[in-house]
C-alpha cells in the first residue's frame, strides 16, 4: 500500500524527519486510480536493489506480504506476465466482481477455490491471473513447489532476514494505539479524500483490490456516507479488529519458506521478540 502517492497515515509510512536522509524506493509514486500488480512491484525492486548494489552499498527490504517477498527473493517464485498479455474476456472478468471471481475460479480450479473465503478478490483474483498467464493451475503449482525444491528455485541475494515478532498480548494494545495515533494525525482527511475520488469513479471501484483494499477505507464507508459520530467509532473499532487480524496472518511464517537451510545461495534467519 505504500506504493501509493500521499496517505501517509494510514498505509503508516515511516516519517520523513525519521528517515535521517537515507533514500526510500518504490513507494509513493503510484496513481490511486492505478492497480499494482506483482510484477510491476518485483521488477522496480530489483531495479532498486541493482542501483544500490552499484554503489557498494546494501539494499534493506522492510515489510510486505510473504508472497510479494517471496516473488522478490527467488528466481523463479514469480509469474511475471503483464496485464496486457490477457484476453479482453479474461479482463473484464478479473476487474468483475468478487461473486464473479469466485463462480470463475470454481470452474476452473475447485480445488484452490476450496481453500479461499468466496469475499477474498485478492486471492480469487490472483489465482485466476496464475491460470490466464500459465495455463496451469494454482493448486498444481502449489503442489508441485514442495519446500525441498527450494534449491532449483535459488536465491536471488544471499540475504539475512530479520523477523521481529510480539506475543499476542502485547502486541494488541500496540496495534490499538497505532490505529488511535492515526486518527490523531491525518488519517481523517485521507480517509475522506480517497472517497472523493472514489466517488468520482464509475463503475466505483472493487475495495478488494488497488489502494481501495488498504487497512482503514472501507472500515469507514459507513461513516463517510451518514456522517454518524457512531459510524466513525464503529469504524475505529473495524480497523483496529482488521489490523489485529492482518498481523496475526503476518505472525504465520515457516522460515524454510524463505530459503533457510534450503537454498544454494545463503539465507540467515534472526527473529526478534519485542
Amino acid at each position: 500500500m505504500q506504493v501509493y502517492r500521499g496517505l501517509e497515515a494510514i498505509t503508516n509510512k515511516h516519517p520523513i524527519a525519521e528517515r535521517r536522509g537515507i533514500p526510500h524506493h518504490v513507494m509513493d509514486h503510484v496513481d490511486w486510480k492505478e492497480e499494482y500488480y506483482i510484477h510491476r512491484f518485483t521488477k522496480e525492486a530489483n531495479t532498486a536493489i541493482d542501483d544500490i548494489h552499484s554503489r557498494g552499498k546494501v539494499p534493506i527490504i522492510i515489510g510486505g506480504t510473504h508472497y510479494y517477498l517471496q516473488s522478490l527473493l527467488f528466481d523463479n517464485k514469480t509469474i511475471t506476465a503483464e496485464k496486457s498479455d490477457l484476453t479482453e474476456e479474461q479482463s473484464q472478468i478479473l476487474d468483475g466482481p468478487v461473486e464473479t471471481l469466485f463462480s470463475t475460479l470454481q470452474q476452473l480450479d475447485p480445488v484452490i477455490a476450496g481453500k479461499f473465503h468466496p469475499q477474498d478478490g485478492r486471492k480469487l483474483r490472483r489465482a485466476l491471473e496464475i491460470i490466464y498467464t500459465t495455463g496451469q493451475n494454482p493448486s498444481e503449482i502449489y503442489r508441485d513447489q514442495k519446500l525441498e525444491e527450494l534449491e532449483d528455485s535459488s536465491l536471488r541475494f544471499n540475504t539475512l532476514l530479520f523477523w521481529v515478532y510480539s506475543d499476542p498480548e502485547v502486541l494488541k494494545p500496540r496495534l490499538d494505539k497505532r490505529v488511535d495515533n492515526m486518527m490523531q494525525g491525518s488519517a481523517i482527511d485521507e480517509i475522506k479524500s480517497l472517497y472523493e475520488v472514489y466517488n468520482e469513479m464509475e463503475p466505483r471501484p472493487d475495495c478488494t483490490s488497488g489502494v481501495w483494499q488498504v487497512i482503514g477505507f472501507k472500515e469507514f464507508l459507513p461513516w463517510l456516507s451518514d456522517g454518524q459520530h457512531s459510524s466513525f467509532l464503529d469504524g475505529v473499532e473495524r480497523m483496529q479488529i482488521r489490523t489485529r487480524q492482518y498481523a496475526k496472518y503476518q505472525s504465520k511464517v515457516d522460515p524454510k519458506a524463505f530459503g533457510c537451510g534450503t537454498s544454494k545461495r545463503s539465507s540467515v534467519w534472526i527473529q526478534i521478540r519485542r
